[in-house]
């Protein structure tokens, strides 16, 4: 339940607060106040003893980290109309993946340590604070509420039905992934591979997706951000098609070699489609593609529960759900072009 309720949460944060945010030029005072919550919510949760409402409380707070990535998107966005927006958005996924990187090898080092890794990252997010001291927040921006390309020719139609299709997508490729994060490492120990196995192999491709994002930012270039997100999803029927059909730890490696294009297309050249389809602009983009994966997931930690155990076919769920991604980018490319 407390995982169901943050997912609502950062779906209501997203689709409630970031909008007026935006609206409002994303003022330093919004991300000041988010940015603390944060902290304050991580050490509620770690010192809340079994008090399920300090619990709940320090969840809600700490939610309010999916609102920053939006704003910071929206504010660099404005402050460079003229750049390349697939260029943006890979530096900014590049800075994202590497954070994840730094994280995982200070939670291995903490817990090598047995320093408690919740009041680290409390203080890593107090950093966050004194950073929006900076001058580069210390005004408020005008953010418009369409692309810049509709000011000459009018507003463009509305196209909520390709909107709809991109959230889908997005939203399907975040249950694969949720799926993968959850219940790979368990199915791969169930398998026999020792736990300190596992977790160099998540590393390794975190690091692969640094590689892969370029070549993916290229490709958005020059055939679009729907014709790339459907090769994003092929390569995710290969990604669990290799676990299907083989257990091996070198099957596992590969599969995550290959999973490092997905996880560097779908986070990145998915902002980039809402914010192609939703004329909002990247931070809208950005504040969209953070709400709808909170759906997918819990599409992804949900679904497998229909399968006992951690058997091989769990990974069948996440073959069917690339291929629906599949038909959808298809449906994207016909229907809208080259987004």
């Amino acid at each position: 339940m407390f995982f169901v309720v943050n997912a609502g949460l950062a779906v209501a944060y997203n689709t409630v607060l970031v909008p007026r945010i935006r609206v409002a030029g994303y003022p330093r005072l919004a991300l000041l106040v988010t940015t603390t919550a944060v902290p304050v919510g991580v050490l509620f949760v770690r010192f809340s003893s079994g008090s399920v409402g300090m619990l709940y409380l320090g969840g809600a707070l700490m939610l309010f980290v999916s609102t920053v990535v939006p704003q910071l998107f929206g504010r660099v966005a404005s402050q460079n109309a003229g750049h390349a927006q697939e260029w943006m958005v890979a530096r900014l996924r590049t800075v994202l993946i590497s954070g994840y990187i730094l994280g995982l090898v200070l939670y291995s080092m903490l817990a090598q340590l047995g320093v408690d890794p919740l009041v680290v990252a409390a203080g890593a997010a107090g950093l966050t604070i004194v950073c929006t001291a900076g001058r580069s927040f210390a005004r408020r921006l005008p953010v418009p509420d369409r692309r810049p390309d509709a000011a000459a020719g009018g507003d463009p139609p509305p196209r909520r039905l390709l909107f709809v299709l991109a959230l889908a997508l997005v939203a399907l490729l975040k249950s694969v992934d949720t799926l993968r994060a959850i219940y790979l490492p368990l199915f791969a120990v169930s398998s026999g591979v020792p736990p300190a196995l596992v977790s160099p192999v998540f590393l390794a491709s975190a690091v692969l997706e640094l590689a892969a994002l370029p070549a993916l930012t290229r490709l958005s270039t020059a055939r679009g951000s729907a014709f790339t997100l459907g090769i994003v999803s092929l390569a995710a029927i290969v990604t669990f098609a290799i676990l299907v059909g083989d257990q091996s730890y070198g099957a596992l490696v590969l599969s995550q070699a290959v999973y490092a294009v997905v996880g560097a297309g779908f986070q990145s050249i998915g902002i980039l489609l809402l914010e192609r389809t939703s004329n909002g602009g990247p931070g809208a983009g950005a504040s969209a593609y953070t709400a709808v994966t909170q759906v997918g997931t819990v599409l992804g930690a949900l679904l497998p529960l229909a399968v006992s155990g951690y058997d091989p076919q769990i990974f069948l769920i996440a073959v069917l759900l690339s291929a629906a991604s599949v038909m959808l980018a298809v449906a994207l490319r016909v229907n809208g072009g080259r987004l």
